[in-house]
């Protein structure tokens, strides 16, 4: 399985375990189509700083995002969005957003 990386600053440590359990998943799904998972956000920041929408669930430790550097240009946005709703299940959604893939527990 590939490494998982993060960005600087960003924190999963601190995750609820079913976001946290879903990274293993995330991985195997990112490895499979031959790409580098990086999470580029995870639980930093306060509610009401800015960073993400005021309802995220980011704040709530329930959310993760992807960093989808050569995916989009490799044209496999659809199929990795897809293979990871299929994986993780009716609990997650999965949300494909412009610049990064955007995982949060239901």
């Amino acid at each position: 399985m590939t490494d998982i990386k993060t960005k600087d600053g960003v924190k999963i440590d601190n995750l609820n375990k079913e976001i946290k359990g879903a990274i293993p998943i995330i991985a195997k799904v990112y490895d499979k189509y031959g790409f580098e998972l990086a999470i580029t956000s995870g639980h930093e920041g306060f509610k009401g700083d800015g960073v993400h929408m005021e309802s995220s669930k980011h704040y709530y430790f329930d959310a993760i995002d992807l960093r989808i550097w050569g995916i989009r240009e490799a044209g496999c946005m659809d199929i990795i969005c897809t293979t990871l709703r299929f994986e993780l299940g009716e609990g997650f959604d999965v949300v494909e957003e412009d610049d990064h893939i955007h995982i949060e527990k239901r």
